[in-house]
Parts: C-alpha cells; sequence; structure tokens
C-alpha cells in the first residue's frame, strides 16, 4: 500500500544523505533551504539501501518550521542524487515548531551513544557514569534522549530542558534546530566536521564536559 504522503514523479530524486538521525535532519533542513531559496521542488527518496526512511523523513519535516514557499515532497522511487555531506552539514537549519525558552529548570538532556565512527566520539562507559554522576551530585536530573522516544518527544524534552550535553550524535543536531543550548564534548573525531556554522560550547574530553557543566549551571 502506498503510504498516503507519497507521490510519484519523474523528476531526479534526492537521496537523504546517508543512514543515521543526524544525516537525515540535516539533509531535511538542507533541502528546505535550496526550495526556499531556488524556489524549486525538492525530492526525498522513500527507499535508500534497502531500508525505508519515509516515517523519519515524513516526521522531521512536520517538527520543523519551514517557510511558506519551501516545497518538499516524497516521492515512492529510489534516489537519483545524493547531496553533499559538508554541504548538508554546513547548511542553516530551520527552527522546530515547539523551541527552547531560558527557563529555571534542573533538567540536562543527554546523548552519548552516536551510531557512525561510534569509538572515535562517544565517551568511555565509565565516562559517561562521571558525567552523570556529576549532575546528580549537583541535584540536576539526566534525561537520556534516542530511539526509545519519537522525534516530537525529543523535541519537547529538549525544549523544556535547561541544557543539553553530548556527542556528535543525531539528538545534538536537532538540539540545533530546537535552539538548547549545548555542550559537545570531543574525543578523535572533530566535532566541526558536522556541526560547522552552528552554536555550541565545545568540551575536549570528559574532564573539559565536567568543568563546563560547573561554569553553566553556577557550580
Amino acid at each position: 500500500m502506498r503510504h498516503p504522503d507519497v507521490s510519484t514523479s519523474t523528476t531526479p530524486v534526492w537521496a537523504p544523505w546517508r543512514f543515521n538521525l543526524g544525516d537525515h535532519w540535516a539533509t531535511v533542513n538542507y533541502l528546505i533551504t535550496r526550495s526556499y531559496i531556488l524556489r524549486e521542488e525538492m525530492l526525498l527518496s522513500r527507499y535508500q539501501h534497502g531500508q525505508d526512511f519515509v516515517s523519519r523523513l515524513q516526521e522531521i519535516r512536520y517538527l520543523l518550521a519551514a517557510p511558506e514557499r519551501s516545497s518538499l515532497v516524497l516521492v515512492d522511487e529510489p534516489g537519483t542524487h545524493e547531496p553533499d555531506g559538508f554541504d548538508v552539514w554546513a547548511g542553516n537549519f530551520w527552527p522546530t515548531t515547539e523551541t527552547w525558552k531560558p527557563n529555571a529548570g534542573r533538567r540536562v538532556c543527554y546523548q552519548f551513544d552516536g551510531v557512525s565512527s561510534a569509538e572515535d566520539k562517544n565517551p568511555p562507559c565509565e565516562d559517561q557514569r562521571r558525567i552523570l554522576d556529576f549532575l546528580k551530585r549537583h541535584d540536576m536530573e539526566p534525561v537520556r534522549l534516542g530511539s526509545h522516544m519519537t522525534l516530537a518527544a525529543a523535541v519537547h524534552e529538549l525544549a523544556t530542558a535547561t541544557m543539553f550535553i553530548g556527542c556528535d550524535s543525531g539528538m545534538s543536531h536537532v538540539a540545533h534546530s530546537v535552539g538548547t543550548p549545548m555542550i559537545l564534548v570531543e574525543y578523535k573525531l572533530p566535532i566541526i566536521t558536522t556541526h560547522r556554522g552552528k552554536r555550541y560550547t565545545h568540551a575536549q574530553g570528559t574532564d573539559a564536559l565536567i568543568r563546563e557543566l560547573g561554569y553553566q549551571v553556577n557550580i
């Protein structure tokens, strides 16, 4: 059965950039920007490498406050064009329909399980425990983001949290659109590669992340 939001087209089709949430979030933002600037219809493919991304891409699209003149249509056919990853990552991100507002809360959203290049960018397990223990000792409530929740739920958590901390992960890209203050920790993989032009505090390693946390929560 055809997906209700999918149409057919003979126009060349843009494939989603790679496989993961951060790539897809950046891709949808990039294609919205292209259609906004060039006033042309951009297309996203239903399938890539045998995987069905319709529900994810559709959810991303509906969570973004895209300009009225942008046009993004899903088509039920393989992608014929793939955007360049450096263009995708460096592009502007459109705000989400629910955005972050300054608050006096004590909740910190986090994600430390990025999928691609995991060994080079995720904190070791013992370091993750150190970070979470630090938050709890100072009466901060850690809220783990990830695939166990919908993207809409993650956006709501980010919009109502004090900040986001994490590595180069899918939720770190979502946080850019929500506008949540961020501390991103870097190990072997440079953060700037996929977060160019975005606003965040850079922490080189776990000790630096904990120090930044202390500064930002006035400890």
